[in-house]
């Protein structure tokens, strides 16, 4: 006779994965109704819900992040969205999804720029980039907690100056 004392996890083995990727569709649907006065009532779409397909803010800042962040080129930002989640996008797409992000961001930057004005030290740095196949530079002023970068045909004091950052400093 086997007398089973008290049982404990001898050894543990972890794997760590992706889920599955996939696009998700969100349908929307505005109900209408006539009243017995004859007048038609509708339903509302949620304000951010403007035409009849579009991307959604995920999707978007998707694209943003991959071409902006991890400087992804526009065709293969599209070929990663369409690959890894089944998406399809059109390079115009993601152009519009940073131009549209920029703008929203402006408001931002501004504030980093004022706040960097007033820091007692400021890291100034630029590092060369292709802009249509055409050397350009990304300037960047830093602190410890505070990034600002911008692009500019040159490099040195005249492209701070012309970004007009550095001069206010």
């Amino acid at each position: 006779e086997l007398m089973l004392g008290e049982a404990s996890v001898g050894e543990v083995r972890q794997v760590f994965d992706l889920p599955v990727l996939k696009m998700q569709v969100i349908e929307h649907q505005a109900m209408q109704v006539q009243c017995r006065c004859g007048a038609l009532h509708r339903g509302r779409f949620p304000a951010d819900v403007t035409a009849s397909v579009q991307y959604g803010p995920g999707a978007l800042a998707g694209m943003v992040y991959l071409n902006q962040q991890h400087m992804l080129p526009v065709q293969r930002t599209a070929a990663v969205m369409s690959e890894l989640f089944g998406l399809p996008v059109a390079q115009a797409t993601v152009i519009k999804a940073s131009e549209d992000a920029a703008l929203r961001l402006t408001p931002i930057v501004e504030a980093i720029a004022a706040q960097l004005q007033t820091a007692p030290v400021v890291h100034a740095d630029e590092t060369g980039l292709r802009v249509d196949k055409v050397l350009h530079w990304l300037h960047i002023a830093a602190t410890e907690t505070l990034t600002w970068m911008g692009r500019h045909a040159k490099r040195g004091k005249a492209a701070f100056e012309d970004l007009g950052l550095l001069p206010k400093f």
